[in-house]
């Protein structure tokens, strides 16, 4: 059985249904599905063979057609989060498609600089820990910095 590599040679060959198939699908334009389920648990496998290293997905352009945002949204989520915002423990305060952005993170490290500790928003991971905890120490020593220079202009 010969598949015709010329499409309008096709309709003059005589083929299987499978065959006539794929000829037609060879010249096709083309349409491609992608199953976003599928992208994220081939991403996780990855992520999970590459520990203890830490893997970065990079989405080129329009993620190949398949559109940047949702496929960014789908292997953004974390099976563990860095940090456990109210709306996550207790979804009724917000909509369903509910995820935190700048604004929330914004708010998160104001307040840890500001009451030198976590107020709503908890730390979940040892980086997000550690990354309070600077944020933490350097707020401390920005203060004891301007009150003893205060107290020197008072001198």
């Amino acid at each position: 059985m010969n598949i015709a590599s010329d499409p309008k040679s096709i309709e003059n060959t005589v083929l299987s249904p499978e065959a006539n198939q794929a000829a037609a699908l060879a010249h096709a334009t083309g349409v491609l599905t992608v199953d976003l389920d599928a992208l994220v648990a081939n991403w996780r496998k990855l992520e999970k063979t590459a520990v203890p290293a830490e893997c970065a997905g990079v989405i080129k352009a329009d993620a190949y057609g398949c559109g940047a945002e949702p496929v960014a949204r789908a292997l953004a989520i974390k099976p563990y989060p860095d940090f456990e915002f109210p709306q996550m423990t207790s979804p009724e305060l917000a909509p369903p498609s509910w995820e935190p952005m700048f604004a929330d993170y914004f708010y998160l490290s104001f307040t840890n600089a500001t009451a030198f500790s976590p107020t709503d928003v908890m730390p979940m991971t040892r980086w997000a820990k550690a990354a309070m905890t600077l944020q933490t120490m350097v707020s401390i020593v920005v203060v004891a910095l301007v009150v003893s220079r205060a107290v020197n202009i008072l001198k």
